[in-house]
């Protein structure tokens, strides 16, 4: 997996999921530290934005403990 780190670097607590992302299929992308901003809230920070093929999904990756999987899947032709 490709990795753009955002902003002024990765919290240490996020460090081992953040690393463990590198072994998923180099062709998908993920981007750190994003702020999310809505008008007249103070701004969020999402953790890591994972973009591949089909879709993408967000998530939070501070203590990461588990295991990383993927199957093969198939990509518009």
């Amino acid at each position: 997996m490709r990795i753009n780190i955002s902003g002024k670097g990765i919290h240490r607590r996020e460090i081992p999921g953040i690393e463990k992302l590198r072994e998923l299929p180099i062709d998908w992308y993920a981007f750190t530290n994003l702020e999310f901003i809505r008008s007249g809230s103070m701004p969020r920070q999402i953790d890591v934005v994972i973009v591949v093929m089909i879709g993408s999904s967000l998530r939070i990756s501070k203590d990461w403990h588990g295991v990383i999987t993927s199957d093969e899947i198939d990509g518009p032709e």
